[in-house]
């Protein structure tokens, strides 16, 4: 039977390996819009979650000291909080960017820039030391770390209540929001031009037949919005774990299964992009052309020097744009 150790450090690499896949195309992506570092900045996330919970079991594999491995164990599970409280902020920021892009276009369009989208980023490294320092030093005690069973889950108290839902389930709830008010501008958007082409419709064919629309504005909006439905989701679940205390007699396979929902987020990502992001797949399948086209000696340069020329019409998994 395969050891859990083993089962998590599988998929941690499973992470690391697709968020590098993502960082690739970013890589190759010429002319980006300042929005995609916001992405960029989400797959590093994504990867360091990858890297610090490979601690865990490495340090209850290899024959280390006892005193070592514990607080070995417990800088990377602290590390791990402040990992997922950055990656959460990240994506609000994301709903947040997509957001003023519909709802103010144009101001959107005259004052973003890729300064302004690492100030945010930088902005959210801070408010994540925020949110998650006081803890640290408040409730470092009583976070026990073992080399042959899961970690201890410590005593939730009223204030550690609190600050979870603070740092997880709240900021998840206003990217929930912030996404609602985009369906709203979608099906705003879609129904006035659907009911513009139903006059024209109508005055070139009187006996025209409009009963499709309804279908036509529910597939519409359905096709784009549900990369961002699906981020939203996959987030709200993984932090469920966080605010949800577990009784002290849980199982430990129980728990291991529990603490493993967070990792699913981690790991989606690329098959969302390629599905709901053309941008991200032209940009994979020019390079993969590109690959096959040239002698082998020419393939890294050739993908290098090519010009990727920015599409102001792409849309982001968390980005609904009305078209």
């Amino acid at each position: 039977m395969v050891q859990p150790e083993w089962v998590t450090l599988i998929l941690d690499g499973i992470m690391i390996l697709t968020q590098a896949f993502n960082l690739c195309v970013f890589h190759y992506w010429r002319g980006k819009e300042p929005f995609v570092l916001l992405h960029i900045a989400l797959a590093v996330m994504s990867g360091l979650v990858g890297i610090i919970t490979a601690v865990t079991p490495l340090v209850r594999i290899l024959p280390w000291d006892h005193t070592g491995s514990v607080m070995t164990i417990n800088l990377a599970f602290r590390a791990f909080q402040y990992i997922e409280t950055l990656y959460t902020l990240i994506l609000l920021s994301i709903s947040v960017d997509r957001w003023l892009s519909v709802e103010f276009p144009v101001k959107y369009r005259a004052k973003i820039s890729k300064t302004k989208i690492r100030q945010a980023i930088a902005a959210t490294v801070v408010l994540a030391v925020v949110l998650n320092l006081p803890d640290m030093i408040v409730h470092w005690e009583v976070i026990a770390a073992f080399c042959h069973k899961p970690v201890e889950q410590s005593v939730l108290t009223l204030a550690r209540r609190i600050w979870k839902i603070l740092a997880g389930p709240f900021i998840l709830g206003v990217v929930a929001v912030l996404q609602a008010r985009l369906i709203a501008i979608a099906v705003q958007t879609k129904l006035k031009r659907i009911n513009i082409l139903s006059r024209q419709v109508g005055v070139a064919n009187n006996n025209g037949n409009n009963t499709a629309g309804g279908v036509e504005v529910v597939q519409i909006v359905w096709s784009s919005l549900r990369a961002s439905l699906i981020i939203v989701l996959a987030g709200v679940v993984s932090g469920l774990p966080r605010v949800i205390p577990l009784p002290v007699s849980t199982s430990p396979i129980l728990l291991r299964i529990i603490n493993l929902i967070p990792a699913v987020q981690h790991m989606y990502s690329p098959v969302v992009y390629l599905l709901f992001f053309p941008q991200y797949r032209a940009v994979l399948v020019r390079i993969c052309g590109q690959m096959f086209q040239r002698p082998s000696w020419m393939k890294l340069r050739g993908v290098v020097a090519a010009p990727i020329r920015a599409d102001r019409s792409a849309s982001s998994p968390t980005q609904m744009r009305p078209a």
